[in-house]
């Protein structure tokens, strides 16, 4: 199965990054638009595991959720990873404890490595990815300058998933297969 570790949101943040996806939307020649219930941050991404792999991973994830504590962000500023000729990402970057989803990151990335899974060989860039492969009909620049960030509500990371990732009648969907707690003292 294709799969990655991430961290969901709740309803209201979905509901606040949606909004904003509509009005980037809005101002969009062409794009691939992420689902709302799609909506994530990545922490690792695994590609294509087995059965018996979910289970490993499992446990390297139970570990590093006893290790950390949960933690708050907040949506801070539209980014984007520039293509050819289109905005191959556009994305929401994050403030607030980035450092906590910094050593989050770390962590997974070195235990998985146990496991066999290669180490991203890029520096971790904290998003949340709104579209692909996206040409805009304004410059990037009035498109951040039009987009306020100031009322969305805080993301409170309180766990660690392992995620399957499938397209099911043309629609990628997203199922959290184990889900961690992270400590809350």
């Amino acid at each position: 199965m294709r799969s990655f570790v991430g961290i969901n949101f709740s309803s209201e943040v979905k509901e606040d990054l949606g909004r904003i996806q509509k009005q980037i939307r809005s101002n969009a020649v062409k794009g691939r638009f992420k689902h709302v219930d799609n909506f994530h941050i990545t922490l690792k991404f695994l590609g294509e595991i087995e059965q018996q792999q979910s289970v490993e991973i499992a446990k390297k994830l139970e570990e590093i959720a006893k290790k950390h504590r949960g933690f708050e962000l907040r949506l801070q500023e539209i980014g984007r990873f520039k293509g050819r000729e289109n905005i191959r990402t556009l994305y929401i970057g994050l403030s607030g404890k980035v450092d906590a989803l910094q050593k989050l990151n770390e962590d997974t990335e070195a235990a998985l490595a146990l496991l066999g899974f290669k180490k991203e060989g890029r520096p971790y860039t904290p998003h949340i990815t709104i579209s692909q492969d996206l040409i805009l009909n304004i410059p990037f620049e009035e498109l951040q300058a039009q987009v306020d960030l100031s009322s969305t509500h805080t993301i409170y990371v309180s766990k660690i998933e392992l995620i399957k990732s499938e397209q099911i009648q043309n629609k990628r969907i997203y199922t959290p297969i184990y889900s961690y707690e992270l400590r809350s003292e």
